[in-house]
């Protein structure tokens, strides 16, 4: 479940992440004004470049050394903060993978 140095991470990164959303999306919305939610597509798309960033340098076998806690500072909490679909799809898609392989290992599953 993690250390309290951890969850410490994910809470200052997540409230880095929802201030920088919040002043993002209200500076957006002065700049283009109501019609379209500029600000959530841009937030959308650079939270989904950056978590997709992290993963790609730090999670590859030829992989860039970090410290876990600061892997999930940027990834769960700057990340989750900033943009929840973002997060939630970088988790959806780790939890398949890791569930989809314990499931075909299942012998209830195999067929002769």
């Amino acid at each position: 479940m993690g250390t309290s140095t951890t969850w410490l991470a994910v809470a200052a990164g997540g409230a880095l992440g929802s201030l920088a959303r919040f002043w993002l999306a209200a500076g957006m919305a002065e700049l283009t004004g109501p019609r379209f939610p500029w600000g959530t597509l841009l937030i959308n798309v650079l939270g989904s470049l950056v978590i997709g960033l992290v993963a790609a340098v730090t999670l590859t076998p030829a992989r860039v050394a970090m410290h876990p806690d600061l892997r999930v500072f940027l990834m769960v909490g700057v990340c989750g903060g900033f943009t929840t679909f973002s997060a939630f799809s970088a988790f959806s898609r780790t939890t398949f993978s890791t569930w989809s392989t314990v499931t075909s290992s299942c012998p209830a599953r195999q067929q002769s």
